[in-house]
């Protein structure tokens, strides 16, 4: 039987890994220093609990086969026939949960990575382009939600399309403009970091 469950574990066993160990060691190492806990300690703890709420969700949906072709998923009618309705029922109701944890995840993981910046560069004029990155990610973190909340009337109609009800937005169009917009707005980032100041170089 083809597979992909192992590559999705793998994938998750060593990443998640990873980000446990130097997760552990920041916050050992200020207890072992004597160094108080800052604000950004605590976004990178809320950013852990909705990485390891995201990832042990995964690993329920490998339950209900993720990785697996649609043939070899043990969802069948009693005569034996695929049953896609019952595929789908299960796909979009993991799906929506799915959604709020990437958001908060992701959206909190830029945050954690936007505070690193704050304490090296919070002192020069660098700060105010980190300061419209974080506007950037709470913009992309409301939108996502307003979309995650507005997708379907009633929301159960989401996951249960035999119950009446109507979808207004198409979240493969949505989610792919608000995601290609991110990297458009650090490179913008990158490229003003990067211009110098032509009296500090006469200097």
């Amino acid at each position: 039987m083809e597979t992909l469950q192992p590559n999705v574990g793998a994938a998750i066993s060593i990443t998640y890994s990873a980000a446990l160990i130097a997760f552990l060691s920041r916050f050992f190492a200020r207890k072992w220093n004597g160094v108080p806990f800052i604000a950004g300690d605590w976004v990178s703890a809320v950013a852990f609990f909705f990485v390891t709420a995201y990832n042990i969700l995964f690993l329920i949906k490998l339950k209900f086969g993720l990785g697996l072709r649609r043939e070899n998923i043990a969802l069948r009618k009693h005569d034996g026939s695929i049953n896609y309705d019952s595929m789908a029922h299960e796909y979009f109701f993991f799906l929506y949960p799915d959604m709020w944890l990437y958001t908060a995840a992701m959206g909190m993981s830029k945050m954690t990575a936007l505070a690193l910046q704050w304490r090296l560069f919070g002192k020069s004029a660098t700060r105010y382009w980190i300061l419209l990155l974080v506007g950037c990610v709470v913009w992309w973190m409301f939108a996502r939600c307003v979309v995650i909340l507005a997708v379907c009337t009633p929301i159960s109609h989401f996951w249960n399309r035999q119950e009446p009800g109507h979808c207004r937005i198409n979240l493969t169009q949505f989610f792919y403009s608000t995601t290609d917009s991110s990297p458009r707005f650090r490179s913008v980032y990158r490229s003003a970091t990067l211009v110098r100041d032509p009296k500090a170089e006469e200097g």
